[in-house]
Protein backbone atom coordinates (compact mmCIF):
# COMPACT_ATOMS: atom_id res chain seq x y z
CA UNK A 1 0.00 0.00 0.00
CA UNK A 2 2.63 2.37 1.15
CA UNK A 3 4.41 1.85 -2.51
CA UNK A 4 1.20 2.69 -4.42
CA UNK A 5 0.63 5.71 -2.62
CA UNK A 6 4.06 6.64 -2.92
CA UNK A 7 4.08 6.13 -6.95
CA UNK A 8 0.94 7.69 -7.19
CA UNK A 9 2.52 11.31 -5.10
CA UNK A 10 4.99 10.79 -7.63
CA UNK A 11 2.96 10.91 -10.61
CA UNK A 12 0.67 14.06 -9.21
CA UNK A 13 4.55 15.43 -8.65
CA UNK A 14 5.14 14.62 -12.27
CA UNK A 15 2.17 16.10 -13.50
CA UNK A 16 2.54 19.82 -11.44
CA UNK A 17 6.10 19.63 -12.74
CA UNK A 18 5.04 19.08 -16.10
CA UNK A 19 2.28 21.88 -15.58
CA UNK A 20 4.18 24.61 -14.20
CA UNK A 21 6.76 24.37 -16.66
CA UNK A 22 4.75 25.13 -19.25
CA UNK A 23 3.29 28.40 -17.69
CA UNK A 24 7.41 28.99 -16.96
CA UNK A 25 8.36 28.22 -20.37
CA UNK A 26 5.87 31.09 -21.59
CA UNK A 27 7.22 33.72 -18.81
CA UNK A 28 10.76 33.30 -19.96
CA UNK A 29 10.06 33.91 -23.55
CA UNK A 30 7.95 37.34 -22.87
CA UNK A 31 10.66 39.48 -21.12
CA UNK A 32 8.73 42.37 -23.15
CA UNK A 33 5.64 41.79 -21.23
CA UNK A 34 6.73 39.64 -17.80
CA UNK A 35 9.94 39.01 -15.59
CA UNK A 36 9.69 35.25 -14.38
CA UNK A 37 10.75 34.97 -10.65
CA UNK A 38 10.28 30.90 -9.78
CA UNK A 39 7.89 27.93 -9.93
CA UNK A 40 7.32 25.23 -7.52
CA UNK A 41 5.48 21.92 -7.88
CA UNK A 42 4.43 22.72 -4.12
CA UNK A 43 2.49 25.63 -3.19
CA UNK A 44 4.24 27.58 -0.90
CA UNK A 45 2.53 30.67 0.77
CA UNK A 46 5.05 32.10 2.35
CA UNK A 47 6.40 32.19 -0.90
CA UNK A 48 3.80 34.59 -2.52
CA UNK A 49 4.06 37.84 -2.74
CA UNK A 50 1.91 40.85 -3.45
CA UNK A 51 0.83 41.67 -7.24
CA UNK A 52 2.23 39.27 -10.07
CA UNK A 53 0.69 36.70 -12.53
CA UNK A 54 -0.59 33.63 -10.39
CA UNK A 55 -1.82 31.12 -13.05
CA UNK A 56 -2.95 28.73 -9.99
CA UNK A 57 -5.27 29.78 -6.93
CA UNK A 58 -4.56 29.37 -3.20
CA UNK A 59 -5.77 25.80 -3.54
CA UNK A 60 -3.37 24.42 -6.31
CA UNK A 61 -0.58 21.55 -5.60
CA UNK A 62 2.30 24.57 -7.64
CA UNK A 63 2.55 27.64 -8.77
CA UNK A 64 4.67 30.15 -10.84
CA UNK A 65 5.26 33.57 -9.88
CA UNK A 66 5.70 36.19 -12.72
CA UNK A 67 5.57 39.96 -12.43
CA UNK A 68 4.58 42.59 -14.93
CA UNK A 69 7.47 44.07 -16.84
CA UNK A 70 7.30 47.81 -15.75
CA UNK A 71 6.95 49.22 -19.58
CA UNK A 72 4.78 46.46 -21.01
CA UNK A 73 2.04 47.44 -23.29
CA UNK A 74 -1.29 46.73 -21.36
CA UNK A 75 -2.81 44.92 -24.39
CA UNK A 76 0.25 43.15 -25.44
CA UNK A 77 0.28 42.18 -21.30
CA UNK A 78 -3.17 40.69 -21.44
CA UNK A 79 -2.41 38.23 -24.13
CA UNK A 80 0.86 37.25 -23.27
CA UNK A 81 -0.54 36.52 -19.94
CA UNK A 82 -3.63 34.39 -21.66
CA UNK A 83 -1.27 32.31 -23.72
CA UNK A 84 0.80 31.28 -20.29
CA UNK A 85 -2.19 30.64 -17.98
CA UNK A 86 -3.09 27.85 -21.49
CA UNK A 87 0.48 27.10 -21.49
CA UNK A 88 0.22 24.57 -18.21
CA UNK A 89 -2.68 22.19 -19.47
CA UNK A 90 -1.59 22.26 -22.97
CA UNK A 91 1.76 21.29 -21.80
CA UNK A 92 -0.13 18.16 -19.81
CA UNK A 93 -1.79 17.30 -23.07
CA UNK A 94 1.14 16.96 -24.69
CA UNK A 95 2.99 14.99 -22.10
CA UNK A 96 0.36 12.78 -20.86
CA UNK A 97 -2.13 12.69 -23.65
CA UNK A 98 -5.02 14.52 -21.55
CA UNK A 99 -5.20 17.35 -18.53
CA UNK A 100 -5.94 17.27 -15.44
CA UNK A 101 -7.55 19.60 -12.64
CA UNK A 102 -5.14 22.35 -12.63
CA UNK A 103 -6.15 23.23 -16.03
CA UNK A 104 -9.74 24.16 -14.57
CA UNK A 105 -8.27 26.33 -12.39
CA UNK A 106 -6.30 28.01 -15.50
CA UNK A 107 -9.36 28.66 -16.90
CA UNK A 108 -10.99 30.52 -14.59
CA UNK A 109 -8.22 32.67 -14.11
CA UNK A 110 -7.96 33.65 -17.95
CA UNK A 111 -12.01 33.99 -17.72
CA UNK A 112 -10.89 36.58 -14.96
CA UNK A 113 -8.24 38.35 -16.67
CA UNK A 114 -10.16 38.83 -20.09
CA UNK A 115 -13.11 40.47 -18.02
CA UNK A 116 -10.85 42.36 -15.82
CA UNK A 117 -9.44 43.71 -19.60
CA UNK A 118 -12.91 44.91 -20.63
CA UNK A 119 -13.32 41.87 -22.93
CA UNK A 120 -17.00 40.46 -22.80
CA UNK A 121 -18.93 38.06 -25.54
CA UNK A 122 -17.25 37.01 -28.55
CA UNK A 123 -14.90 39.25 -28.64
CA UNK A 124 -13.24 37.03 -25.07
CA UNK A 125 -13.86 33.93 -26.92
CA UNK A 126 -12.37 35.08 -29.47
CA UNK A 127 -9.35 36.30 -27.80
CA UNK A 128 -9.63 32.92 -25.37
CA UNK A 129 -9.55 30.37 -28.21
CA UNK A 130 -7.19 32.31 -29.92
CA UNK A 131 -4.50 32.78 -27.10
CA UNK A 132 -5.09 28.63 -26.65
CA UNK A 133 -3.78 28.45 -30.07
CA UNK A 134 -0.83 30.35 -29.35
CA UNK A 135 -0.23 28.33 -26.40
CA UNK A 136 -0.68 24.92 -28.03
CA UNK A 137 1.87 25.74 -31.02
CA UNK A 138 4.35 27.12 -28.57
CA UNK A 139 4.44 24.24 -26.44
CA UNK A 140 4.35 21.95 -29.12
CA UNK A 141 7.31 23.74 -30.45
CA UNK A 142 9.43 23.55 -27.17
CA UNK A 143 8.19 20.41 -25.75
CA UNK A 144 11.94 19.47 -25.07
CA UNK A 145 12.22 22.92 -23.02
CA UNK A 146 9.24 22.09 -21.06
CA UNK A 147 10.72 18.77 -19.93
CA UNK A 148 14.01 20.53 -19.50
CA UNK A 149 12.45 23.03 -17.13
CA UNK A 150 10.23 19.97 -14.97
CA UNK A 151 13.30 17.90 -14.18
CA UNK A 152 14.71 20.47 -11.59
CA UNK A 153 11.43 21.12 -10.23
CA UNK A 154 11.07 17.57 -9.76
CA UNK A 155 14.35 17.29 -8.08
CA UNK A 156 14.16 20.54 -6.43
CA UNK A 157 10.56 21.62 -5.82
CA UNK A 158 11.74 24.66 -6.89
CA UNK A 159 13.45 26.58 -9.94
CA UNK A 160 13.77 30.63 -9.60
CA UNK A 161 15.34 33.08 -12.25
CA UNK A 162 18.50 32.65 -11.32
CA UNK A 163 18.84 29.02 -11.72
CA UNK A 164 21.44 27.59 -14.37
CA UNK A 165 19.11 25.23 -16.08
CA UNK A 166 16.18 28.01 -16.62
CA UNK A 167 18.85 31.00 -17.65
CA UNK A 168 19.47 28.06 -20.13
CA UNK A 169 16.22 27.24 -21.48
CA UNK A 170 15.49 31.14 -21.17
CA UNK A 171 18.54 31.72 -23.92
CA UNK A 172 17.38 29.11 -26.31
CA UNK A 173 13.58 29.44 -26.42
CA UNK A 174 14.06 33.94 -26.68
CA UNK A 175 16.65 32.54 -29.86
CA UNK A 176 14.15 30.04 -31.39
CA UNK A 177 10.82 32.41 -30.89
CA UNK A 178 12.94 35.55 -31.72
CA UNK A 179 12.29 35.67 -35.51
CA UNK A 180 8.84 35.13 -34.92
CA UNK A 181 6.48 38.18 -35.40
CA UNK A 182 3.60 37.53 -32.25
CA UNK A 183 1.39 39.67 -34.46
CA UNK A 184 1.25 37.46 -37.95
CA UNK A 185 0.48 34.50 -35.33
CA UNK A 186 -2.23 36.16 -33.97
CA UNK A 187 -3.71 37.49 -36.74
CA UNK A 188 -3.61 33.95 -38.54
CA UNK A 189 -5.63 32.12 -35.50
CA UNK A 190 -7.94 34.21 -35.40
CA UNK A 191 -8.60 34.48 -39.36
CA UNK A 192 -8.91 30.64 -39.06
CA UNK A 193 -10.95 31.10 -36.12
CA UNK A 194 -13.06 33.40 -36.57
CA UNK A 195 -12.83 35.51 -39.80
CA UNK A 196 -15.83 37.79 -39.28
CA UNK A 197 -13.89 38.95 -35.17
CA UNK A 198 -10.77 39.02 -36.45
CA UNK A 199 -10.22 42.42 -37.54
CA UNK A 200 -11.63 44.12 -34.44
CA UNK A 201 -9.56 42.08 -32.07
CA UNK A 202 -6.41 42.18 -34.31
CA UNK A 203 -7.07 46.22 -33.87
CA UNK A 204 -7.64 45.57 -30.05
CA UNK A 205 -4.55 43.14 -29.57
CA UNK A 206 -2.18 44.71 -31.88
CA UNK A 207 0.12 46.99 -31.17
CA UNK A 208 1.17 47.56 -34.45
CA UNK A 209 0.28 50.40 -37.15
CA UNK A 210 -2.42 50.65 -39.36
CA UNK A 211 -0.02 50.71 -41.99
CA UNK A 212 1.38 47.34 -40.90
CA UNK A 213 -2.21 46.23 -40.04
CA UNK A 214 -2.93 47.01 -43.34
CA UNK A 215 0.04 45.04 -44.61
CA UNK A 216 -0.59 42.03 -42.20
CA UNK A 217 -3.99 41.94 -43.32
CA UNK A 218 -3.20 41.39 -47.05
CA UNK A 219 -0.60 38.75 -46.40
CA UNK A 220 -2.86 36.76 -44.78
CA UNK A 221 -6.06 37.31 -46.88
CA UNK A 222 -3.62 36.07 -49.84
CA UNK A 223 -2.78 32.98 -47.64
CA UNK A 224 -6.47 32.70 -47.84
CA UNK A 225 -7.36 33.42 -51.22
CA UNK A 226 -9.39 36.29 -49.70
CA UNK A 227 -9.99 39.94 -50.99
CA UNK A 228 -7.44 42.48 -49.17
CA UNK A 229 -9.57 44.95 -50.32
CA UNK A 230 -12.43 43.73 -47.85
CA UNK A 231 -10.64 44.87 -45.10
CA UNK A 232 -12.13 48.15 -43.26
CA UNK A 233 -11.02 51.89 -43.78
CA UNK A 234 -8.64 51.88 -40.66
CA UNK A 235 -6.55 48.85 -41.64
CA UNK A 236 -5.86 50.69 -44.89
CA UNK A 237 -4.71 53.95 -43.26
Amino acid sequence: MDMGISGLAKVVEGVTAVHEAGHSLVALAKPRSMRFVYATRRFEPALRGDGGVLPHGIDSLGHTYAVAAVDAPARQLVLDTATMLWAGGVAEAEVFGRTFQGAGSDRSSIARLLVTAGLRGEEAATVAEATYDLAQGFVRRHRTLVLELAQPMMERTIIGFDDPVVESVQRRVLAAEGQRDEVVDLARVLLERRPKAMLEALQRASEASGRRTAAIWARLCAEHGERASKAPRWSRA
